[in-house]
């Protein structure tokens, strides 16, 4: 996820929790990034939306 840009990264995390969402029928409040690659910056974006990493 480091090769993401801010606004590509919010978008994923954005459709990826209304996919989740759809199918669970909870928001997901957890976010696990593939091979634990996330830069701080984007930890930071996540907590501000409520996010744990």
């Amino acid at each position: 996820m480091p090769e993401l840009t801010d606004q590509q990264f919010n978008e994923n995390i954005q459709s990826t929790t209304a996919e989740i969402e759809k199918i669970i029928g909870v928001k997901p409040d957890l976010f696990r990034p593939p091979f634990g690659e996330i830069e701080d910056r984007q930890v930071e974006m996540l907590n501000k939306q409520g996010y744990r990493s």
